[in-house]
């Protein structure tokens, strides 16, 4: 169980999850502390200000009927204040039942500037209110009795963002008969506790519900996300298994731009460049084993044979005449002689002139001429494009030449055979043409080993063997090996 969590998979949607809580958590928390600085920018902005001047305006006009007459009413516009400031029309005006900004001072005064009647404490009747007033109260309280109801000139913010508001009081002439006068200290927010808790209601449940939102989402997210990754990831895994167990001709088929993809090209091309090593080293090893095989047969049997053809030839020489045994002499002379010609066949065969030394064409020249000369047989040998092949094309060019000739030798009683040799960028192209008896192809691809052999070699490098030939028109065989695209580069 916990193995399959150690998986890309998982291991992706567990990141996600873990990014994803703390940052839905901060930006509730930026939320918040915007939604509260907003609050707190409005408290304590002009516009609430103008707001309460509008607000005075309004109910300023129900004073008007206590200032009339000869003497005011003070006792009447005392309890009317009272009343407008603990549950009348100002307070439903301008606050809920929950936010009450402390009011410093309430007061109505008259035409002079005297205080007729207060509701705080702060004064007192018959006092001139301006004298107890800070510079923007006084200027609010004279814009009020010089007539003006614009809220702008009315309310004013006061360094500690308290409020200090004014509205004028008019008969029904429209004539100033006094002015209402507030001052309101600034609006209190939370205390430190109180900000703590109210954080922690809102955030540990928008916490809470933002943990189940990401790791749902977050395993929906990195399954989906992870699956198409994680599949790719296995198309390069299995490549790699058969390659570790020799099996090349697996090949990754991501065909996509990103990272993944590029990764997958490049062990593509590691795993061809691998397939041409490991080639080349067969090919290297089977080169190296026939060289030991021709140097061994060179070193013992032939020597060996050579040993026995002088013994018997001296055996003749000094044993009388007699005819029975010069005949048995002769005769083992003459095998032991056949067989130092194969077995000097097989080493010519095993290890053939360092091709890369001399090249394919000198090599093939080289052999033409000798085995010319040993079977009797004219040999034109004509070359093309003389440029260099890959070692591994001109080894086994080499070797199917080798085999046609010999062929040719003991079963076409050819008197001439042409080869042509012809390389280009493209590929290597051996045709030999004699003019033996011929054969049928068809019927003889099912018993002839070294017509299959040629194939073979051939066949290994994607090559192609054909062979032209009739009963008494002669034999035509044409090998064509493609160059490798390395071969092909350089």
């Amino acid at each position: 169980m916990l193995h399959s969590f150690r998986r890309l998979q998982w291991r992706m949607t567990f990141s996600y999850i873990l990014v994803t809580i703390p940052a839905i958590v901060l930006l509730q928390a930026c939320f918040l502390l915007l939604v509260f600085g907003a609050f707190y920018a409005f408290m304590n902005s002009q516009i609430l200000a103008e707001d309460q001047a509008s607000a005075l305006s309004v109910i300023a006009p129900q004073a008007a009927s206590y200032l009339g007459g000869p003497a005011p009413d003070q006792d009447g516009l005392t309890q009317w204040l009272q009343g407008t400031m603990c549950g009348g029309s100002y307070e439903r005006t301008m606050f809920t039942e929950d936010t009450h900004p402390a009011v410093l001072l309430t007061a109505v005064v008259d035409a002079n500037g005297q205080v007729v009647a207060e509701a705080t404490g702060a004064t007192r009747p018959g006092a001139q209110l301006a004298d107890q007033l800070d510079p923007l109260g006084r200027q609010v309280l004279d814009a009020a009795l010089s007539g003006q109801t614009t809220p702008e000139t009315l309310a004013l913010r006061q360094p500690n963002n308290g409020i200090v508001a004014a509205a004028p009081i008019k008969d029904t002439d429209q004539r100033v008969v006094g002015a209402w006068f507030v001052n309101v200290a600034a609006a209190r927010f939370f205390t430190r506790d109180e900000a703590f808790f109210i954080l922690l209601v809102f955030l540990v449940p928008l916490a809470i519900m933002a943990s189940v939102f990401a790791i749902g989402l977050g395993t929906i997210y990195g399954y989906l996300t992870s699956r198409n990754l994680v599949q790719r990831l296995r198309v390069l895994s299995s490549a790699a298994d058969a390659w570790s167990a020799g099996d090349f001709r697996v090949v990754s088929q991501d065909r996509s731009k990103d990272e993944l993809g590029n990764l997958a090209q490049r062990l593509n091309q590691m795993a061809e460049q691998l397939q041409t090593l490991v080639t080349t080293r067969q090919q290297l090893a089977a080169l190296e084993e026939r060289n030991r095989l021709a140097r061994d047969l060179h070193d013992s049997v032939k020597q060996q044979l050579f040993a026995i053809s002088m013994q018997l030839a001296s055996a003749r020489t000094l044993l009388p005449k007699q005819a029975a045994a010069d005949h048995l002499l002769e005769h083992a002379e003459s095998l032991t002689q056949a067989a130092q010609h194969e077995v000097m066949s097989t080493i010519h065969a095993l290890r053939p002139a360092a091709l890369h030394q001399v090249g394919l064409f000198e090599a093939v020249r080289a052999y033409a001429a000798g085995w010319s000369q040993q079977y009797g047989i004219a040999a034109q040998v004509e070359c093309q494009g003389e440029v260099a092949l890959p070692l591994v094309v001109e080894q086994e060019l080499f070797r199917v030449a080798q085999e046609a000739l010999t062929n040719s030798a003991r079963h076409s009683a050819a008197t001439q055979v042409t080869i042509q040799l012809t390389a280009d960028c493209h590929a290597g192209t051996l045709t030999i043409a004699d003019n033996g008896r011929g054969f049928d192809p068809q019927a003889t691809d099912r018993h002839g080993i070294g017509l299959q052999s040629m194939r073979e070699r051939v066949a290994a490098l994607d090559g192609t063997l054909r062979i032209e030939s009739r009963p008494g028109t002669g034999t035509r065989l044409i090998a064509a090996i493609p160059l490798p695209k390395e071969g092909r580069d350089e």
